[in-house]
């Protein structure tokens, strides 16, 4: 059991789902838009390996309303309500222990004429703060990067320099040379998505539901 590796998952919610959404279309196949993110993250470990921690770093889908002169447009409504859904499935089945949410949010760009025109804010430094503070403090011995973001290469080497393992298991039609090029790389595929798919019955969301 002590030669067994702790593994961490650091999860680039946005990066993650919009590549997969991207791959599904192209395979005319968007009913395994949703996935399990721990079911995902044990596709890519070994044997002796532990999935111990799975960070979901994103934001919630939000809209300004604009002291409330806008309605929330339907679909909006939708794709923010099959989020919560999405996070609350894994808290529910896999515990708060295992599966961790850490949130940013949504800066409004443009004009008050443009009022669904928004920038992610936040994800990627959350996700780099907490995969180099848990590295710090010695609760993993190998960190899995859920995303095909070429900014997280300085996190990566820093993660060595702590003594750490890191690979990054990159979504569908990833060409970040500073990624393939440096670091341990495995990229997701068909069979990954389809392994990761919603147990019948576990009051899953919607598989085809977009946000």
């Amino acid at each position: 059991m002590g030669n067994r590796e702790r593994v961490f998952c650091y999860v680039d919610g946005y990066n993650l789902y919009r590549s997969v959404r991207g791959f599904l279309k192209t395979m005319d196949n968007p009913q395994h838009i949703w996935y399990d993110l721990i079911k995902l993250s044990r596709e890519f470990s070994s044997e002796n390996q532990d999935i111990a921690r799975v960070y979901y770093c994103s934001a919630p889908y939000s809209y300004d309303r604009r002291k409330g002169k806008m309605e929330m447009p339907p679909k909006i409504r939708e794709t923010r309500r099959a989020q919560n859904i999405f996070c609350r499935y894994h808290r529910e089945v896999y515990g708060k222990g295992l599966f961790k949410i850490k949130f940013g949010y949504f800066r409004r760009k443009g004009s008050v004429s443009s009022p669904t025109f928004f920038q992610e804010k936040q994800t990627d430094v959350n996700l780099a703060l907490l995969a180099l503070d848990d590295a710090h403090n010695d609760l993993y011995d190998h960190a899995f990067i859920f995303s095909g973001d070429g900014d997280f290469a300085p996190l990566a080497k820093l993660v060595l320099k702590l003594g750490k393992k890191i690979s990054f298991i990159l979504p569908p039609g990833s060409n970040t040379s500073r990624i393939i090029n440096n670091f341990d790389t495995r990229i997701i595929n068909g069979g990954h998505i389809e392994a990761a798919q919603f147990d019948p019955g576990d009051n899953a969301p919607d598989p085809q539901g977009i946000y």
